[in-house]
């Protein structure tokens, strides 16, 4: 976009709660732009990858690969677009680290008791494997795909490619957009195992190419497989009957093996099960992918010794109309649907009311997140205090914890800080990130008194 004139259109993208991503002019042959053009320079301008991306102008979803809808705009005008953006999940881990922490220091955030209606938080162990192993999702085949059918589906790697086909290898391919399904994308057919395969069971399925199935294409129809440590397509499934090479695969979450239905959107590691004395020790291996080099080859990569724990925060921006709205001030809402909170008397941190995104309550705690001085003996750029912003007694008391339970603790006085504040950190499955990369927009509804 460099070397454009200054009466070129000025694009704002914003979020929805009206915060700016990125500002940028746009040259006079905008109508001849694609939307995925159009991501791609949002995500250059504004860090956010293309397929986190999803556009509303004018109350119009950008979808597709068509061109955007901004045809006979003069240079010189403003236009501005909307930005949905999925927010990522996170652990929050402490880091007040001293002699008498008692092995504390690295402990996350984690749900204590789950009851019917509440639950307390405390200090739990910080997982050995984060989800960066848990990197496959699959997505529906829609049926305007020539090549769609039941139990099929795209295999959509963590990266944002697609699960692909490099000659007879396994490959990531094309970026994976969800508001657009694309002919080239391919299409991966489920099959239950026959239960007279020698490894069979209720879990494991073959999974079968059938991109070109509609054009008679030689490749459709077989098989994931491997040759050495590569992932390959091998044999041909024939509609019934197994040959001994054929391979078994497993979706592996972190709760233990699922069936692929029912299973869309869910983070999974695809794990082979062929297991002969010929294997090499390959049985149990899982699909990975070097990500170092455009068009990954895929490669049997080693199971991950523990399964992930789950990262099960989110942070949603505080909207202008609640009273403990401002800067850096955020909703962390948890994955079982609940809203972090306290317990007044005892200061116990709690899962609370019931996150409804399209309704902000003031019973909602806003929790602002302020990074900690440089003068801390704990400092680093990317910890934060997390200081309770909502009205009460409570108000400006931080997060801390005693023995394991995590509490109010602390008063935040304005800038100065006490050696016992305590440090958090966002820790996500590609490392730390700030609260500003981790804040999801703010619908901007009405506050439901």
């Amino acid at each position: 976009m460099d070397g454009l004139s200054a009466g070129d259109v000025q694009c704002q993208v914003t979020l929805m709660s009206g915060a700016p991503v990125c500002h940028f002019s746009v040259s006079e042959v905008v109508d001849n732009m694609t939307i995925l053009q159009f991501k791609d320079t949002i995500a250059q301008k504004s860090n956010i990858p293309s397929h986190e991306q999803k556009l509303i102008f004018n109350g119009q979803v950008l979808a597709g690969t068509e061109v955007v809808p901004f045809a006979g705009l003069e240079p010189g005008a403003a236009v501005s677009v909307t930005l949905v953006r999925e927010e990522p999940t996170f652990l929050l881990r402490n880091h007040w680290n001293t002699h008498s922490n008692g092995g504390r220091c690295g402990k996350v955030l984690s749900l204590d008791y789950q009851g019917d209606n509440f639950c307390t938080l405390s200090l739990k162990s910080f997982p050995e494997v984060l989800p960066e192993v848990l990197p496959w999702q699959l997505m529906a085949v829609p049926p305007e795909h020539p090549d769609s059918g039941d139990g099929r589906y795209y295999v959509v790697h963590s990266s944002g490619r697609i699960l692909g086909l490099s000659g007879d290898r396994l490959c990531l391919a094309d970026p994976w957009d969800q508001d657009v399904y694309n002919e080239c994308y391919v299409p991966w057919e489920f099959v239950r195992l026959p239960h007279n395969h020698p490894f069979s069971s209720d879990m494991r399925h073959y999974i079968i190419n059938r991109q070109g199935e509609s054009d008679g294409n030689a490749q459709a129809g077989r098989m994931v497989g491997y040759g050495g440590q590569s992932v390959v397509l091998e044999e041909r499934w024939r509609g019934g009957p197994h040959t001994y090479d054929m391979v078994p695969w497993e979706c592996i979450t972190a709760d233990g093996a699922i069936d692929p239905s029912g299973s869309e959107g869910i983070a999974l590691i695809l794990q082979n099960f062929w297991n002969t004395r010929t294997n090499s020790g390959r049985c149990d291996k899982v699909i990975g992918s070097t990500l170092d080099f455009d068009g990954a080859l895929c490669e049997l990569n080693s199971a991950p010794f523990k399964l992930p724990a789950r990262l099960p925060w989110r942070a949603i921006a505080v909207p202008p109309q609640h009273p403990g709205s401002g800067e850096s001030r955020y909703y962390m809402v948890h994955e079982s649907g609940r809203v972090l909170s306290f317990d007044s008397w005892t200061r116990n941190l709690c899962c609370g009311d019931r996150w409804d995104s399209g309704t902000h309550k003031e019973s909602y705690i806003a929790w602002e997140f302020y990074q900690v001085p440089a003068d801390h003996p704990f400092h680093d750029a990317m910890r934060y205090y997390i200081i309770n912003r909502s009205a009460g007694d409570r108000a400006g008391q931080m997060v801390g914890y005693a023995g394991n339970s995590v509490i109010l603790e602390e008063y935040w006085q304005g800038g100065v800080h006490a050696y016992d504040m305590v440090p958090w950190e966002l820790v996500t499955s590609n490392g730390n990130i700030s609260i500003s990369q981790a804040g999801g927009v703010s619908t901007g509804c009405t506050i439901a008194t």
